[in-house]
């Protein structure tokens, strides 16, 4: 269930963690790189709307750190820091898609197949556990403009 989803996603943070070079605080070091822009939008959404929504806690250890190490680095970059959503804003914006009541063209043809889920799960939309592939289309959208956003703000700060 919800609880082993967790565990799974654990690990693959820590895969993420154990990749990333020691000699710095981005992805590559002290590079900042593709990966760390691609990366911030989903951590950030991680971070904020998944502890809000689904009480997302990390772990306590050294892979987590190595990540809060990395997220405090890109995410002081004023390059990422001016793409970024405050975080009432973006907590409010996911409130519809955390409860299916969502009205984008996306969530609305994915509502009959997550009602089906949830009637099958007998679970509150509360508490609902959507399916991997539907949070990771919304998290893809955030992806896609958060790489938008942060490539064209670095691209303006090198020129001023």
């Amino acid at each position: 269930g919800r609880r082993n989803a967790e565990l799974q996603f654990f690990e693959e943070c820590r895969k993420l963690a154990d990749a990333m070079n020691e000699n710095g605080p981005y992805f590559l070091g002290n590079q900042f790189s593709m990966v760390d822009i691609s990366l911030a939008p989903f951590w950030q959404r991680f971070i904020w709307v998944g502890s809000h929504y689904r009480e997302l806690e990390f772990p306590d250890d050294a892979s987590f750190e190595r990540l809060k190490k990395w997220w405090h680095a890109v995410s002081s970059r004023p390059s990422v820091a001016c793409t970024m959503v405050s975080r009432p804003r973006l907590v409010s914006s996911y409130s519809n898609y955390a409860t299916n009541t969502a009205t984008s063209d996306c969530s609305i043809k994915m509502q009959p197949s997550l009602s089906k889920i949830y009637l099958l799960q007998k679970s509150t939309p509360k508490t609902f556990n959507y399916p991997t592939s539907f949070n990771l289309s919304i998290f893809f959208g955030g992806v896609l403009i958060g790489c938008t956003l942060t490539t064209f703000c670095t691209r303006w700060m090198q020129k001023t």
